[in-house]
């Protein structure tokens, strides 16, 4: 009986060893643009609130605090759905959430409307962070 030895992979996708670096360096990737978009938007925002709704220093205020109080009322349910649905689609929901609040905060006219659109925001960095820090310390507890 000839003895069979072992071939190397043929591609990328079947060399388990070249998929060690692409999950952090996509959660990374996200976690960059997510936060280059909120460096560009926070310094224009008080003017852009001005010109629509007429805003004050504290209505500019709200918006950070509204982002933040939606984290943090999504992060427990968050580490709930990690467990039923996945980390991967919560991830790409969490991203798509995000994406899908900043774009409708742009048409928005009411400022209540957009209060609750920044918190739907941060409800969706909920899923995202959450998921990318369990990865990463997961990543990182393997190679231990």
């Amino acid at each position: 009986m000839p003895s069979r030895t072992p071939q190397p992979p043929t591609s990328a996708v079947d060399d388990p060893g070249s998929w060690r670096w692409r999950v952090p360096v996509a959660v990374l990737a996200a976690a960059f643009l997510f936060n280059l978009g909120q460096g560009v938007l926070r310094p224009s925002l008080p003017l852009y609130l001005q010109h629509v709704f007429g805003a004050n220093y504290r209505m500019v205020t709200l918006i950070p605090v509204v982002f933040g109080v939606g984290r943090w009322v999504a992060t427990l349910p968050t580490g709930y759905l990690l467990d039923r649905l996945g980390r991967r689609t919560l991830m790409a929901a969490g991203l798509i959430v995000i994406a899908t609040s900043d774009l409708v905060s742009i048409v928005v006219t009411v400022f209540a409307s957009f209060l609750v659109v920044r918190g739907i925001a941060g409800m969706g960095w909920a899923m995202f962070g959450t998921v990318a820090t369990t990865l990463m310390v997961d990543r990182s507890a393997k190679r231990q």
